[in-house]
């Protein structure tokens, strides 16, 4: 029986800490805390911070530190919303509330969509808040639908609009609004010059926004135009004091469809999937014709369960070879040879972290293949057939659990299922995949894609299924 490499265990160590969370040295965590709250006390987020030195700081313990980073990023999310609650009440009470068909024009559309400052805001927290953005998503979808009736209200004058498209956009804006006055009510602090209730808004004092459901149109236009101006101010200053690292991309909308076009997702379908095995079937959502959360969000979640089907299928084809060779003194570098190039990649690809049902398969697999065949002073080749079947009656239960939950086809069949590829063959298929998903799709879609999910999954369990 090999013995693992001392490597191995380390890596396994890590992969473990990956999954599990970190287990640094903490002295080494708090010297990097200490530099992470210098850097970010510059960043501006509409609040008068606290001014921290070294030497306060030093005093500190870690879940200290860690407190006041969460607390400089949860002020930076709070003046957000503040923001986008000012221009939502400006820009609703002007089109749906006072009916002044002044104030929304060719001209001022423009300033009327909030989409690309909903688009910089979750990007900025994406990584601080580790995807966990929730009501900015809400946000975000509600900006690019927005934006759609705004023009088609200039187009066709506000009275050419049939009542129902009119009603379904104000009850879309009183729930979009009513869900951030519920977040900045319960989790931030009043005293931000974004809060139109604030004696220092960013509008002079004694003309704060009393204007709001009034038709002084000069006076709405120029407040939503300085709201704007200013949060992108914001944003530039953030991003050049580095502050937060993003990209200011005006739109990452299209990184949510996770593939460039059809075309693109059934050429990757045809080289991983066996010729006999079914397609799914997936029509891309069409932006511009408007979507919903339910519909996006099913989208989302059959190309992602889709994906994770096929390296549960090449994982279950991997596992029948190397239990051809258990006894043999080769079966540990093969094992580990695919969790390296293969399981551990696809995990951190697709961040998979929180993803228990798909741990637990790679946990089963670290037991069986490296665990159990490291430590055992024999083999026992009894336990191991027991742990084996173990293994791949979870990929089966998996696999049917994915396929029933998401309506997708019952016979997806891997290229590498039932074939005659040899070890080496089809861990090259598996390095191939997670390439693939790296290259057609990206890292950065799948990180917004696993964030929207979660989203969903937090605020509307009732639109998606159980899982």
């Amino acid at each position: 029986m090999a013995v693992l490499k001392w490597w191995h265990v380390m890596l396994f160590l890590c992969i473990t800490q990956f999954l599990y969370g970190s287990y640094c040295d903490d002295e080494e965590e708090i010297d990097n805390c200490i530099a992470d709250v210098l850097r970010l006390q510059a960043m501006v987020t509409g609040y008068d911070h606290h001014e921290y030195d070294r030497q306060s700081l030093e005093k500190k313990s870690l879940d200290d530190l860690q407190q006041i980073i969460a607390h400089l990023y949860d002020e930076l999310e709070c003046g957000y919303f503040f923001s986008a609650q000012l221009h939502l009440n400006l820009t609703g009470s002007a089109v749906f509330y006072t009916g002044d068909t002044g104030v929304l024009t060719s001209k001022t559309v423009g300033d009327f969509s909030f989409y690309e400052e909903a688009t910089m805001m979750i990007d900025s927290l994406l990584d601080p808040k580790d995807g966990r953005v929730n009501d900015l998503w809400i946000l975000f979808v509600y900006a690019r639908q927005i934006r759609v009736f705004f023009a088609q209200y200039v187009n066709g004058g506000g009275g050419a609009l049939n009542y129902k498209i009119i009603n379904e956009n104000q009850h879309m804006h009183d729930y979009v609004l009513s869900v951030i006055d519920g977040r900045v009510a319960e989790g931030c602090a009043f005293e931000n010059y974004f809060n139109m209730k604030f004696e220092k808004h960013l509008s002079i004092a004694d003309e704060r926004p009393s204007f709001v459901r009034t038709k002084e149109t000069a006076r709405v236009i120029d407040t939503i135009r300085r709201n704007k101006h200013l949060l992108n101010e914001n944003f530039k200053s953030n991003w050049a004091n580095q502050s937060l690292q993003f990209s200011r991309s005006e739109s990452f909308a299209y990184g949510l469809l996770l593939f460039r076009d059809e075309q693109t997702f059934k050429l990757f379908l045809d080289e991983f999937l066996a010729a006999k095995s079914e397609r799914i079937d997936v029509r891309f959502p069409d932006f511009a014709a408007g979507l919903t959360i339910k519909s996006f969000g099913e989208y989302l979640h059959r190309i992602i369960d889709m994906l994770k089907i096929i390296m549960l299928q090449i994982t279950l084809s991997y596992v029948s070879r190397l239990a051809e060779i258990a006894d043999s003194g080769d079966v540990l570098v093969h094992a580990q040879n695919f969790d390296d190039e293969v399981l551990v990649m696809f995990i951190v690809l697709m961040v998979l972290n929180d993803d228990t049902e798909f741990k637990s398969i790679y946990e089963n697999y670290v037991y069986c293949y490296i665990t159990l065949l490291t430590y055992a002073k024999v083999f026992d080749e009894q336990r191991f057939r027991q742990c084996k079947s173990e293994l791949n009656k979870s990929i089966d239960y998996l696999t049917w659990d994915i396929r029933r939950d998401y309506n997708l086809p019952t016979k997806i069949i891997s290229a590498v299922t039932d074939s005659d590829k040899s070890l080496s063959d089809i861990l090259e298929v598996g390095k191939r995949f997670v390439d693939k998903i790296k290259n057609d799709i990206g890292e950065h879609s799948i990180r917004l894609v696993q964030s929207f999910l979660k989203m969903i999954n937090e605020k509307y369990t009732s639109v998606l299924p159980r899982r």
